[in-house]
């Protein structure tokens, strides 16, 4: 994994990582899976509406609504945005949230 994709991570879980307890709601939801659309509806609940929050390396925007949204920016580079679908696949990356065990029993039949 390269830098930026390092910070990109970094970024996601600054911005669905925030609230209090959100640690702890994320290895539950790590424990029992989600289905693509109840991982949406986290991510949504966590990201609190809207925050931005900015180090000496980059600069992390994000929304909750009407749809999820991540902009990252690191340094002089253009903005990186990311939302819906990819939101959810990138989150499901980086948080490890696997599908859930009824999910995986019939996609594998």
């Amino acid at each position: 994994m390269g830098k930026q994709d390092k910070l990109f991570h970094e970024a996601i879980r600054r911005a669905i990582m925030g609230l209090p307890g959100a640690r702890a709601r994320w290895d539950l939801r790590r424990k029992y899976g989600m289905s693509d659309a109840q991982l949406r509806k986290a991510i949504q609940d966590e990201m609190d509406c809207f925050g931005d929050v900015r180090t000496f390396y980059m600069r992390v925007k994000w929304q909750s609504l009407p749809d999820p949204t991540i902009t990252y920016t690191c340094g002089d580079s253009e903005p990186v945005t990311v939302s819906g679908k990819d939101l959810v696949r990138l989150v499901r990356k980086v948080i490890r949230i696997r599908r859930p065990i009824e999910m995986q029993l019939e996609e594998s039949q």
